[in-house]
């Protein structure tokens, strides 16, 4: 099967075809296709679908399976299924037994509650870690350029939830999955931006960030629409965005009046210790 990756959909397909020939008759006792679908799901590195449908083409029939698996400590794994949720007999037509079609649907629906129920249960103890200790903040965006009170108030009501190491965590956040889903966003936003690890980057980037925040907001694509439909107190007025891209204009002059011109717009290599200004 091909490698899956988190979020994303997968299947395999296999097929063989078995014969069983009698002892000195040579009569053909079976004989016959089987084929196998699997397709998958990952939800991210700790929940894994797989669901199997296999038909048999000597005994005419479908039968289906569920599996899910949780793989918090590698080489650690707990499986949870069903085999045959359901199955068709095309011979005959029907659910396995067409008078016993309601009490099959009946057990299939208790059956994936059941399961469903005891994921969840279990991913309740599946957590993602929380940044709990106090800011560094010989890093923070403060450290390189200035921060007026009124643009740090809008950045840390409308960005820092995403874009810090000061992040206020929902109450929904201790709900999973919907917890390893925030975590995910979260730690794929903070390596685009990290207001809280700012000045630790090169100069080319901070030089580029800055102009990508204006770019964002003037565009509307920050702060993201879901997170204004829970957070509608971090949705930014007019107002807030002429003063975050005049602050940004700002920053940008500084920085090109402060820095070479080449530490700005050619490609630099982060993390080689504190910038050097012009002399």
């Amino acid at each position: 099967m091909p490698p899956i990756i988190d979020g994303e959909f997968n299947e395999a397909f296999w097929k063989q075809a078995p014969s069983l020939t009698g002892d000195g008759s040579g009569e053909k006792l079976y004989d016959g296709t089987i084929t196998q679908l699997r397709p998958a799901y990952q939800v991210n590195q700790y929940l894994f679908f797989r669901g199997i449908g296999e038909y048999n083409d000597f005994r005419k029939n479908l039968n289906t399976e569920f599996l899910a698996s949780f793989t918090y400590i590698p080489g650690t794994v707990v499986y949870l299924g069903s085999g045959r949720v359901v199955g068709w007999d095309f011979a005959g037509d029907s659910l396995y037994s067409r008078s016993h079609t309601s009490s099959v649907h009946m057990k299939i629906i208790k059956t994936v509650l059941s399961v469903l129920l005891v994921i969840f249960v279990i991913a309740q103890f599946i957590r993602p870690e929380k940044i709990t200790s106090a800011p560094d903040l010989s890093k923070d965006i403060s450290t390189a350029v200035a921060v007026p009170e009124n643009v740090s108030a809008i950045l840390r009501e409308s960005c820092y939830d995403c874009h810090s190491n000061e992040t206020r965590y929902p109450w929904y956040f201790e709900i999973q999955p919907v917890g390893w889903w925030l975590d995910d966003h979260m730690k794929d936003a903070k390596r685009q931006m990290n207001f809280s690890e700012f000045a630790g980057t090169s100069l080319r980037r901070q030089y580029h960030k800055l102009e990508e925040i204006t770019e964002q907001i003037n565009q509307d694509d920050m702060p993201l629409p879901p997170y204004l439909i829970v957070h509608r107190h971090a949705a930014l007025t007019q107002k807030q965005k002429d003063l975050l891209n005049a602050w940004v204009t700002g920053s940008r002059a500084f920085m090109k009046n402060t820095y070479p011109p080449d530490s700005l717009e050619k490609p630099g290599r982060d993390g080689e210790g504190p910038p050097q200004r012009r002399p």
